[in-house]
């Protein structure tokens, strides 16, 4: 397993190819015997996939906020996960940025190649308030509203769901429907 925050924590003062060699370091990674340079390019091939190679060498602290996003999917993917946890990761992000993380989490849950990383993606659970470009890249939604479950199904199914409008898309009765 592994996971984003929404609140990221890098560590500042190192390159963020070094972000992500850290959590190649595991105790699984370790036990496969895995040298510097495997997980040299276990990261890179990870920083490539979420669209930051060019800035491996540069520090964490420099990088904005969109490519902090970015860096977190990146650790996580190297980790070469069953089931990721993404918490908001369309969270913060200008129009643009989140349009290219949705691209970068829709190509992991399709599986597409991605370097010496596994070709097959991992199950995925995402919590996300962006549910309009969420509904373009996954397969099923549960919507939750104040803990309870109001929807359970295909996108398709979730956009005409009657509490789903009403909470979170601007229908009637809802506070964005003004």
């Amino acid at each position: 397993i592994a996971c984003t925050f929404q609140n990221m924590r890098p560590f500042r003062r190192l390159p963020i190819i070094a972000n992500v060699m850290v959590s190649c370091l595991s105790p699984r990674a370790m036990k496969r015997g895995e040298w510097v340079k495997k997980v040299e390019a276990k990261a890179m091939d990870a920083l490539e996939f979420a669209g930051i190679s060019d800035m491996a060498l540069e520090k964490a602290s420099t990088l904005s906020q969109g490519d902090l996003k970015r860096l977190e999917v990146a650790r996580a993917v190297a980790t070469e996960p069953e089931l990721l946890l993404l918490d908001e990761p369309f969270g913060g992000l200008s129009p643009a940025e989140t349009d290219l993380m949705a691209k970068s989490v829709h190509r992991l849950h399709k599986g597409g190649r991605f370097g010496r990383l596994h070709s097959e993606g991992p199950a995925m659970i995402i919590v996300e308030h962006k549910l309009q470009q969420l509904m373009k890249i996954v397969d099923r939604i549960v919507v939750l509203n104040f803990g309870t479950i109001i929807a359970d199904g295909t996108p398709e199914e979730v956009v005409k769901n009657r509490e789903v409008i009403k909470a979170y898309l601007g229908g009637e009765g809802s506070e964005d429907a003004a």
